[in-house]
């Protein structure tokens, strides 16, 4: 058989495997886990509790009837101290599982209680851990909470016990996805932090390599400085995904962001696509696989299966800002204005931080004749919307001051944020410069902006109507051509040069 004919059934069978996916997203129940509260008063078991939710909700994600909330979205409305029945009506659940870790004598006793939808919390299991088996104990307790909740809801049929090991790096892995939770600067580099730290103290743990290669990776994607270029940030993203199947081929959010750092860089996208599918098939209900992914069903033309999945991983985690920018970002690739403006406002009044969110909503504005909306907005280092916010309005020469400043501050001192990369002012500035229509501005500053990353000009942005005025202009296209090629070859280069993700 022909390579060809191989990679064309292989493509085959992945668009089969989407389809199936896609065909039919009703949910037979639908429950959320809160991190369970530890009443102890001893500090050594505060990510006790979210450790044994997490391990809850890791396996109840890979039943596909089940939709579950993802960790960071029960945590932060837990922080809200809403009252039982606001939480089923916030979280739109039919199940929510509740419990608290207290100390007798020599023990630890984890009760787990359900609420209903009026707001009743009935005592469902309790159960004793050992302080001396509790790395082994937390996997049996959260194996027998899943058993009982499955028997409930009448599945006990897709009871699979899980066998992974807590180890000794779980509080500091726990700690990072908090950070990693809310994707603002500072948190970035906390994630990386903890995810570095719990590596150190737990070499095989897959699941902190793959979810430091995410952090990476949203780095890259966000334009922060942490400390590396984004070029090896981008390499270091992938071998530690790669390290995490390798540990474990059965850790979903391995897959997951590996697929999404090859979709963020457009390369690979065959294999990209292997990897979301992959993702999906071990976890349908984790919300990375379908948030990133849709990424790549952007790219190939499906349009209606993207927003799906986009929408998917945003009802899976709900207050998880991320979620909300990435439906914004995809809704303005694709013209749907609309939804970008509500998602990105949603997004901002979860992380009034993330500044990405509130630029998509000024660009959305922008090309909408609703200037005067986007010029009462505080894009914060986004300050280059507001040129095309100023354009927009006819104030072509403010806006022109405003690039012209950036240009030359770029030039002499780089970016005024130090929690962010240059790399994010040429490509706002490619982005002004298109939607204006000079083709050789643009064509200059995608080459820049590509020079210091590899992921350079956003492909949200790139597919976007910003661009159209010079998207078949030689002199921009070549540019982009060229720009993307040189990019990928470093990128591959950088990757074979990196042995170890840390």
């Amino acid at each position: 058989m022909s390579g060809a004919l191989v990679l064309a059934l292989v493509f085959v069978a992945l668009q089969l495997s989407w389809a199936r996916l896609f065909a039919d997203r009703a949910y037979e129940a639908s429950v959320a886990i809160m991190p369970f509260e530890n009443r102890t008063g001893d500090p050594r078991f505060d990510y006790l509790g979210q450790s044994l939710a997490e391990g809850v909700i890791t396996q109840l994600a890979t039943v596909p009837e089940i939709r579950v909330l993802d960790l960071y979205t029960a945590a932060s409305v837990m922080k809200d101290s809403l009252g039982t029945p606001r939480l089923h009506d916030s979280l739109n659940v039919e199940h929510i599982i509740h419990g608290y870790i207290e100390s007798r004598g020599d023990t630890l006793v984890v009760n787990v209680s359900e609420s209903d939808v009026e707001g009743f919390l009935s005592l469902r299991t309790q159960h004793i851990l050992t302080p001396e088996r509790l790395q082994s104990g937390q996997v049996d307790l959260a194996n027998r909470v899943v058993l009982t909740f499955l028997r409930d809801v009448g599945m006990e049929d897709r009871y699979a016990p899980h066998l992974a090991v807590v180890g000794p790096g779980r509080d500091a892995y726990l700690a990072g996805t908090e950070a990693l939770g809310q994707r603002t600067p500072a948190a970035m580099r906390e994630a990386i932090r903890w995810f570095r730290e719990a590596i150190e103290l737990e070499p095989t743990s897959a699941v902190a390599l793959a979810a430091l290669s995410s952090a990476y990776a949203l780095t890259v994607y966000y334009k922060y400085d942490v400390g590396m270029s984004s070029y090896e940030l981008a390499a270091r993203s992938f071998v530690a995904a790669d390290s995490a199947i390798a540990l474990d081929p059965e850790e979903a959010n391995g897959y997951a962001a590996r697929g999404y750092v090859r979709a963020l860089l457009g390369v690979e996208i065959d294999e990209a696509e292997a990897d979301f599918a992959r993702a999906q098939g071990l976890a349908p209900n984790a919300p990375n696989g379908p948030s990133w992914s849709a990424r790549i069903l952007a790219r190939r033309d499906r349009v209606d299966d993207a927003f799906a999945e986009a929408e998917r991983a945003r009802d899976l985690d709900p207050l998880q800002a991320g979620r909300r920018t990435a439906l914004a970002s995809l809704g303005f690739q694709l013209g749907a204005y609309d939804v970008s403006i509500a998602e990105a406002r949603e997004a901002y009044r979860l992380e009034p931080r993330l500044s990405l969110a509130k630029a998509f909503e000024g660009r959305a504005l922008a090309l909408t004749g609703r200037a005067d909306e986007c010029l009462r907005l505080d894009f914060d280092v986004y300050e280059l919307v507001r040129a095309l916010c100023l354009h927009a309005a006819g104030r072509t020469e403010e806006a022109r001051a405003l690039v012209s400043a950036a240009e030359d501050r770029l030039a002499d001192t780089g970016i005024d944020d130090p929690s962010y990369l240059p790399e994010l002012t040429a490509q706002d500035l490619a982005a002004y410069y298109g939607y204006v229509g000079d083709a050789a501005a643009a064509g200059r500053w995608v080459e820049y902006a590509f020079e210091l990353s590899p992921a350079g000009v956003d492909e949200r942005l790139l597919g976007s109507a910003l661009f159209d005025p010079v998207r078949d202009r030689p002199e921009y296209s070549a540019a982009l051509t060229a720009a993307r090629e040189d990019a990928r070859a470093r990128f591959f280069n950088g990757r074979r040069s990196v042995e170890s993700p840390l």
